[in-house]
């Protein structure tokens, strides 16, 4: 039905791949697409927003939006500053790649960190705001 879909399987499952080890995050462009890879050890920490569906049921659209939005500007920054490379955002949710000797180490302070920042700044201005 999608012959273009099945032939672009066929060569990627067919092709031999080249693959070596990273010390760094690479960038996407670093990547070959097709048949290469990186090998990296890292730790993922992915910061979501939790109860943001009840948020945006009960609140208004705008105050759902400024929320999410505060909530997603400081994991990236926390994250950022713990030594994590942003990699994605999906709505309410951020991930963060960390890499080197202090890996865990860092990822945990940058979840501590946003526990931190939810508890102490964001909650006490969504109270303070509305």
């Amino acid at each position: 039905m999608y012959p273009s879909v099945e032939t672009s399987v066929g060569d990627i499952f067919g092709a031999p791949w080249n693959i070596s080890d990273a010390h760094v995050v690479p960038a996407s462009e670093d990547v070959v697409l097709k048949n290469g890879g990186k090998r990296v050890t890292a730790t993922y920490l992915y910061a979501d927003l939790a109860d943001s569906s009840k948020l945006a049921q009960t609140l208004l659209p705008e105050t759902t939006a400024k929320i999410i939005r505060s909530y997603v500007n400081t994991a990236a920054r926390i994250l950022r500053h713990c030594g994590g490379e942003i990699r994605s955002y999906d709505g309410d949710r951020v991930m963060a790649i960390f890499v080197g000797e202090k890996k865990n180490h860092n990822a945990v302070r940058a979840a501590l960190g946003v526990e931190w920042a939810v508890a102490e700044v964001i909650r006490p201005a969504i109270k303070s705001t509305w």
